[in-house]
């Protein structure tokens, strides 16, 4: 699929990953995975430790090889190639700059470490090295080393140097992750512009899911080597396709209930919500504290004790024992709330999920 959702061919994407799996010893580290990318498109992969996000990362790269199934880049069946033949550009997330050189010649190392029939002249690699400092906004710190430079800086200077043998595809694993909050954001936002100007095909690993949600034009939500999910920022918040995705995403509370006939119960009480989907049997209800909102209990989706009562910023967050069933959700309330701790609330849901089966 590309940015929209629709679908891409093969000769109209970018990167196809087509059913790739990867077996570390008995542990599957990727499953059957599939999705493709379109040209100039930023995706982002997110999950957990231990999902697969940077194995798969690593073999778009040619870094690990898969045990099943194939990648394209350009059209082309990239699954056999070496790291040096794929043409793609790699940034790690503790830059992995060389110490003893110069930024100049950081920038300089994989345009002069190229067999020499297809390595430019020096003339060139000095203006190519000179147009990516000035991309990057680090004119005039050519002749630096990396010690002498900030987080934020040495992480453009491996971008720089990534960029410089012109990669089909940029690879950027957890790129942000050695950086302080406040270098992050002002990071995320360059990295964004600096995609919308070069237009190149990225893929970034992060466990971060706002900066994701934030940066990518579509976000891959891996989970135990499974692609859960892929979409648009709104689609993978709203429209969860999972219950994995439902609770990583945002701030979600889970509730089991029992579906029969269409409709869900907790503790013999109808709950106001839509079970038609759900067969009879187990199943569990998702919500969030931006979707709940107090309200007569008549009306009410959920009923319970507010439990804890705390201040965050300019309202309250008030956790809720639901029907007594030890169950906690949480709501956020204004901060001149009449509500205290063992009062009854009802809660209505104004969004909410309904999966069938136990709760993640």
């Amino acid at each position: 699929m590309n940015s929209t959702g629709a679908a891409v061919t093969e000769g109209e994407a970018a990167i196809v990953v087509d059913g790739v799996t990867k077996l570390f010893g008995p542990l599957a580290a990727l499953r059957e995975v599939t999705f493709d990318i379109a040209p100039g498109e930023l995706v982002a992969l997110l999950g957990p430790s231990g999902s697969g996000k940077t194995t798969l990362l690593r073999v778009l790269a040619g870094l690990e090889h898969p045990d099943g199934g194939r990648v394209l880049i350009d059209g082309a069946d990239a699954t056999g190639l070496r790291v040096q033949d794929r043409q793609v550009g790699f940034v790690f997330q503790h830059y992995a700059l060389f110490r003893h050189m110069s930024v100049f010649e950081n920038i300089a190392y994989g345009l002069r470490a190229r067999p020499r029939r297809r390595r430019p002249a020096e003339a060139d690699i000095r203006r190519r090295v000179g147009e990516l400092l000035d991309l990057v906004q680090l004119g005039g710190l050519d002749a630096r080393y990396p010690g002498q430079l900030s987080g934020g800086q040495r992480q453009r200077v491996a971008l720089a140097r990534a960029l410089a043998i012109e990669p089909r595809v940029l690879l950027l694993d957890e790129p942000f992750g050695a950086l302080d909050a406040k270098v992050r954001r002002e990071l995320r936002r360059w990295i964004r512009e600096f995609h919308d100007r070069t237009g190149h095909t990225t893929v970034f690993v992060t466990h971060d899911q706002d900066e994701a949600l934030e940066l990518a034009d579509r976000v891959a939500i891996l989970h135990k080597g499974r692609l859960e999910q892929i979409g648009v920022a709104d689609d993978i918040h709203d429209n969860p396709a999972s219950p994995f995705v439902t609770t990583f995403v945002g701030e979600t509370a889970s509730v089991p209930v029992t579906v029969k006939g269409g409709r869900a119960r907790l503790e013999g009480r109808d709950l106001r919500v839509d079970a038609s989907h759900c067969p009879d049997g187990p199943a569990c209800l998702y919500v969030r504290p931006p979707d709940l909102a107090p309200c007569d209990t008549a009306e009410a989706t959920l009923i319970g004790a507010i439990s804890l009562l705390r201040r965050t910023g300019a309202g309250r967050r008030a956790e809720i024992a639901v029907d007594g069933a030890g169950h906690v959700v949480e709501v956020d309330l204004p901060v001149d709330t009449t509500l205290r701790p063992g009062d009854l609330v009802g809660l209505k849901a104004t969004r909410h999920w309904l999966f069938p089966g136990d709760a993640e």
